[in-house]
């Protein structure tokens, strides 16, 4: 790897970071309350999620928390909720899994940093 490589990913991982942080103050600003947690989409188009709620909902339908409208998401996909300041995912039956760090999981613990995969559509968890 050249160091020219090595200069564009120090630079895009450093421009992540401000962006994470960027798009925490700004829910904070926008809703009048901490964000609890945030999904950032990770090479989507899609907006960054925060997570306020006890329990977040997401898959394809119009009647979830979140919708993602992409093929490889189920109509009710997984869940994330909070018990005792810890986060949870857990797996509704998915067709295309619901995944940690690229594992897979039915049920399991996540935290700050994780890559969480539905489907295809993979987000970076930011918890505060």
């Amino acid at each position: 790897m050249n160091l020219k490589a090595i200069a564009q990913i120090l630079f895009l991982n450093a421009s992540a970071a401000i962006l994470v942080s960027m798009c925490l103050l700004l829910a904070k600003e926008l809703t009048g309350r901490k964000a609890t947690a945030t999904l950032i989409p990770v090479n989507t188009p899609e907006n960054a999620v925060f997570l306020s709620e006890k329990k977040v909902l997401i898959g394809r339908s119009q009647e979830c928390d979140i919708m993602i409208i992409d093929p490889s998401v189920s109509t009710n996909h997984c869940i994330i909720f909070q018990k005792k300041g810890r986060f949870f995912v857990k797996d509704l039956n998915s067709r295309n899994g619901t995944f940690i760090n690229e594992r897979p999981v039915g049920m399991a613990e996540v935290k700050d940093g994780d890559i969480l995969r539905i489907g295809e559509k993979k987000f970076i968890f930011k918890a505060e």
